[in-house]
């Protein structure tokens, strides 16, 4: 008497959903958290609000970016482009953009609350997820010469996960 092993049509479906959409899952998690442990903080420039303030600064209110890159404020002559500035009174600002500024920065982790993850998804025999952020000039931080690659160690953190179990 034969017997027949019959498998599923689905089985690497079925794998995918049972075995893989834990195990990404799990580094998805590792990675996000390398990602918010890395991830500069936020500052944000604020003005005194009053009717001292210049144009250039007062457009500039509010304006938040990742702490390893600078703001950009609107030239004092109304030029195109922007001058660039770490912190308000920035001694590389044009003497017109400092002087007599009274304006403040403001620090927050507005960058590292705006990482996040979507996912697992199984497709047939895939699994993906995704980390990502969605924050105004953060692939400028993460690529910029001081602090950058964040948001790239919190998937080196995963991958190195996925390394120690082989």
């Amino acid at each position: 008497m034969a017997s027949r092993l019959v498998l599923r049509a689905d089985l690497d479906a079925f794998v995918a959903a049972r075995f893989a959409r834990p195990a990404v899952s799990g580094l998805l998690d590792t990675a996000q958290r390398g990602a918010v442990a890395a991830a500069p903080d936020g500052k944000t420039w604020v003005t005194m609000h009053d009717d001292r303030v210049r144009p250039t600064h007062a457009s500039a209110d509010g304006q938040t970016v990742p702490a390893n890159i600078p703001f950009e404020l609107d030239k004092v002559d109304g030029s195109v482009g922007h001058d660039r500035a770490e912190k308000p009174r920035d001694p590389g600002l044009p003497f017109l953009q400092r002087v007599e500024c009274r304006c403040e920065i403001a620090t927050s982790g507005v960058v590292a609350a705006s990482i996040h993850t979507s996912g697992p998804e199984v497709a047939g025999p895939r699994c993906r997820g995704e980390v990502s952020t969605i924050f105004e000039r953060a692939a400028e931080s993460e690529y910029a010469d001081r602090g950058g690659g964040w948001m790239r160690s919190g998937l080196g953190a995963a991958a190195r996960q996925v390394a120690s179990r082989r």
